[in-house]
């Protein structure tokens, strides 16, 4: 097991290192790609998508957390570049919106408000035990759809980044259960 703490350093070191990949693949495709330095949402749900679909073809345990990194820290991009809300742990209902070029602080405080929600859940819905690193891969799977879904037909970003927020929370319980 891994501490939050350090579940989150690797997390947003991951992040960095996967934004640094992206700008520099940007440069060498040219011009038409320097566009993507103005990330949107629809920017990372692709990514985040063909992360998970990565995730669910590959077989070693190493690989499979190598991947569930790779997903949080897109999400995290994601949520630096897009905004985002986070989670009223007493209501289970997001919070206010927040706007966009969020530092990692806030992006970390609003992952932590539903990794607390994500705690608090009574046994009305889930059954209490831990899970292994598949019952995670069928969450994220569930959660990217719905991220993709809620992209396509509602207006703004708001709720695909509520879906974002749900998905970086999923990899930091998986990462902390399962190490990194």
């Amino acid at each position: 097991m891994l501490s939050r703490d350090t579940v989150y350093e690797v997390v947003f070191a991951t992040a960095d290192d996967l934004e640094q990949h992206y700008k520099d693949w940007c440069i060498t495709q040219g011009e038409e790609f320097i566009a993507l330095f103005n990330w949107r949402t629809e920017d990372f749900l692709p990514m985040i998508y063909h992360q998970t679909g990565l995730l669910l073809t590959t077989q070693p345990t190493s690989q499979r957390l190598s991947h569930i990194k790779n997903v949080a820290g897109l999400c995290v991009l994601a949520m630096m570049h897009g905004g985002g809300c986070g989670r009223d742990v007493n209501t289970g209902n997001s919070t206010n919106f927040l706007e966009p070029s969020l530092t990692r602080g806030k992006v970390q405080m609003l992952i932590n408000t539903e990794r607390q929600y994500q705690d608090e859940l009574g046994s009305g819905r889930t059954d209490g035990r831990s899970h292994n690193i598949s019952g995670f891969m069928v969450m994220l799977t569930y959660y990217v759809e719905r991220a993709f879904k809620q992209w396509v037909t509602s207006p703004g970003d708001e709720y695909a980044l509520n879906e974002i927020r749900k998905i970086a929370a999923i990899c930091v319980l998986c990462l902390e259960l399962h190490g990194g």
